[in-house]
């Protein structure tokens, strides 16, 4: 009955009761590799298991374990990240506003390695949508018009002046939304340029994307380009960087403490 009083020695009973259960939760594996399951009383404990050298992210919407810097319970175009405040919760984010990794850092700093980096797409968090898109690309904007960021690095929808090609204008952008590939506009001249080419850069120098641009940058490829050092097969989890367009500078406005590379 509602409001009976429970003598103290079942009260008792019921406490060890419900440790023995909590104790004995069993965790279980999905048959995907990167999320795992949890009973309700795993809530006292924020941390995921470890298996093996990868390391997995508690994600705090479904209380879910999902493997870190995969795409897991994040939106289309992002990946789990280690939360910038609480690093054993997962915090969803484009997946280019990826830190650089140990071998990555390595190659950065070699002139004749800097061609050894992955080269990716610039995204741009669209709140309204709330997932990532390509830069310099169509995304959710009408036809005619690609998505940009304004001067308060805020995601909006601008004119495509590199549709028609002129001589100033290379071909439009490729059909993969994806692709490092591309075409782009300056805002400050409205002149269209190929990523992956010398375009506007000194010799020995291509356009391509740098980790806290959204507009490519002239990078300095060796012409030699060296082979490849082998990268260690351990994985490196990715830490978040907050970067001008990503989910995290739209929530905490954090990039204008960046100093850029």
């Amino acid at each position: 009955m509602l409001g009976k009083y429970i003598p103290f020695n079942q009260c008792h009973y019921c406490v060890y009761l419900l440790l023995f259960f909590i104790t004995e939760t069993v965790i279980l594996v999905s048959s995907q590799n990167d999320v795992l399951d949890y009973e309700d009383s795993d809530r006292l404990n924020p941390g995921c298991p470890l298996r093996g050298s990868e390391t997995f992210l508690r994600y705090k919407n479904d209380n879910r374990c999902y493997k870190a810097n995969s795409q897991g319970p994040c939106p289309e175009n992002m990946i789990l990240f280690p939360h910038p405040f609480a690093k054993t919760y997962g915090f969803c984010d484009c997946f280019d506003a990826r830190g650089d990794t140990t071998a990555e850092i390595a190659f950065l700093n070699n002139r004749n390695l800097t061609h050894c980096i992955p080269a990716i797409r610039a995204q741009v968090y669209v709140p309204e949508r709330n997932r990532c898109y390509s830069v310099f690309d169509q995304g959710p904007c009408s036809a005619g018009k690609w998505l940009v960021l304004n001067a308060t690095n805020y995601p909006i929808c601008a004119k495509n002046t590199c549709t028609n090609p002129n001589k100033d204008a290379p071909r439009g952008s490729t059909k993969d939304p994806l692709s490092s590939e591309f075409v782009f506009a300056l805002s400050s001249t409205s002149k269209c340029y190929r990523t992956m080419s010398q375009g506007y850069c000194a010799k020995s120098y291509e356009l391509r994307f740098t980790s806290h641009h959204y507009v490519p940058q002239c990078r300095y490829i060796s012409p030699t380009k060296l082979k490849c050092p082998a990268v260690s097969s351990t994985p490196e989890v990715r830490t978040i960087r907050c970067k001008p367009g990503s989910r995290y500078d739209y929530l905490a406005n954090c990039s204008s403490s960046i100093n850029p590379r």
